[in-house]
């Protein structure tokens, strides 16, 4: 097999583990909104992008608060 050959298959198998489906996405982005809103105030919601990089996931995630809640530390 060609190296190239190789490099394709390889993407094509990351690719394929990281078929995420909009419902999925979804469903993070609302755990997000529920742990990021005990610290922020926000208006908008959070949003996720996912990408496969060297065989890992990048996960990068982006909210614009408006306010930070006051909070303390318990225990």
């Amino acid at each position: 097999m060609k190296r190239e050959d190789v490099l394709r298959l390889k993407k094509a198998i990351e690719s394929d583990r990281m078929s995420m489906t909009a419902a999925g996405l979804d469903v993070i982005i609302d755990d997000l909104k529920s742990v990021l809103s005990d610290y922020f105030f926000f208006s908008a919601s959070p949003t996720l992008d996912i990408k496969v990089q060297g065989g890992k996931y990048v996960v990068e995630i982006k909210v614009i608060a408006d306010a930070l809640r006051t909070f303390a530390k318990i225990g």
